[in-house]
């Protein structure tokens, strides 16, 4: 016997599976390309490498003593206290030196793979396409475009959830949206461009609102502060540091 049930809100029919997809460049069901899939494969090659790297150099690295020309019976120590004497002629000993020459090509494919890493990262935050809402195509980096299916999809929950809730129609829900921030690259300003900023405000390279607007890119700075705000504040600490 085979039984089947129906979704329904209140006493209507649910006419579709109120179920939304998550992936990296849209929220259809089909599965699209990892975006960490280079990154992942090369970390694994630096992994094994580093592994036959250290493998190498634990057991070619470590000092080896050799001797020749010794009685074998007689035991031998390494130390400050000892030392090796052989009435035997021609009797020599030392430690093997180690060369590495192998090890150094390890060393030269791991640099190889770093470097590759660090451009794969690097361009997670460059400019490409990607979907917005309606199939739009909208320039975004690798991480936006993830950033943007993400809002692309967690907005359409929210519109399910108050059409479940309300009743209100999910297209109608224009309203609701989740949105996140897709600005991802960091802009904060370094200590050697804000001094060459700020010189080149003394010397009269550039104007004090030149001087603010780097500040506010560099995220020293909020965006909505003025030049005539940042003075009174400064005036206002001012006289609070005289009184």
């Amino acid at each position: 016997m085979v039984e089947s049930a129906g979704l329904k809100r209140g006493d209507a029919q649910v006419g579709f599976i109120p179920f939304v997809f998550h992936g990296p460049k849209h929220s259809r069901p089909e599965p699209d390309r990892l975006p960490l899939g280079d990154i992942i494969a090369a970390n694994l090659d630096h992994y094994r490498l580093d592994a036959d790297y250290k493998h190498g150099l634990h057991f070619a690295a470590l000092p080896t003593a050799w001797v020749t020309g010794f009685d074998k019976a007689s035991p031998l120590r390494i130390g400050s206290s000892a030392a090796w004497v052989s009435d035997i002629p021609g009797a020599s000993a030392g430690f093997l030196e180690f060369t590495g020459a192998g090890l150094a090509y390890i060393e030269r494919a791991m640099e190889r793979i770093e470097r590759r890493m660090a451009l794969l990262g690097a361009r997670m935050l460059e400019a490409g396409s990607g979907e917005g809402e309606g199939g739009q195509q909208v320039q975004l980096c690798g991480l936006g475009s993830v950033v943007a299916s993400l809002n692309q999809s967690l907005t359409r929950v929210l519109r399910i959830a108050r059409w479940w809730i309300d009743g209100v129609e999910q297209d109608g829900g224009g309203e609701v949206s989740f949105a996140m921030n897709t600005d991802l690259a960091s802009r904060a300003i370094s200590a050697e461009h804000l001094n060459a900023a700020v010189v080149a405000w003394k010397a009269g390279a550039i104007s004090r609102e030149t001087l603010l607007d780097l500040l506010k890119r560099g995220e020293v700075l909020p965006d909505g502060r003025t030049v005539a705000q940042e003075r009174a504040l400064i005036h206002r600490l001012s006289g609070a540091s005289a009184g």
